[in-house]
C-alpha cells in the first residue's frame, strides 16, 4: 500500500493559518494591516504626492506646500553629498561609495557566501583603495 503526502497547503490557506488562526491573531493581523496602510498612505502623500519637485516657485511654493521639498536636493545635491571636498577631487569620494554599496550588495547574495568568492569581493574592493601608513 503506497502511502501519499497530504497536498502542500495553497497561498490563502497558508496566509489564513499564519495570520487569521484565531479570532485574536485575526483582529490583530487586521488592526497591523490598517496601521500600515495608513502609514504607507501618509507617506506617500508627503513624498510625493503634495510635494514640490521644481525650483520655479522659489522658496514660497516649499512654505506653501503640505509635503517634502525635493527642489533642495537637486539644487544642493553636490553640497549634500561631496561637502566642502574639492571639486576635481569629488570622484575619489563617488567611487569609494559606489564600491562600498557594491561590495555590501554582492556580499548579500548567496552565492557569494563562499569563502573564495567573498573573499575575491572584498580583495578586490581593498585592491582599489588600499591602505596608506
Amino acid at each position: 500500500m503506497v502511502v501519499l503526502a497530504p497536498p502542500a497547503p495553497g497561498t490563502l490557506e497558508d496566509l489564513r493559518r499564519r495570520f487569521f488562526a484565531t479570532p485574536l491573531q485575526a483582529l490583530l493581523s487586521l488592526i497591523s494591516l490598517t496601521v500600515m496602510v495608513f502609514l504607507a498612505w501618509k507617506l506617500l502623500n508627503w513624498a510625493i504626492f503634495s510635494a514640490v519637485f521644481t525650483t520655479s516657485g522659489g522658496p514660497e511654493a516649499c512654505q506653501a506646500a503640505a509635503g517634502a521639498c525635493w527642489s533642495v536636493i537637486a539644487a544642493r545635491w553636490r553640497i549634500i553629498l561631496f561637502g566642502l571636498y574639492p571639486f576635481e577631487e569629488q570622484w575619489r569620494s563617488a567611487l569609494a561609495c559606489v564600491t562600498v554599496v557594491v561590495m555590501t550588495v554582492l556580499s548579500c547574495i548567496p552565492a557569494f557566501w563562499t569563502g573564495r568568492r567573498i573573499a575575491l569581493v572584498w580583495g578586490a574592493g581593498t585592491a582599489l583603495f588600499p591602505r596608506r601608513p
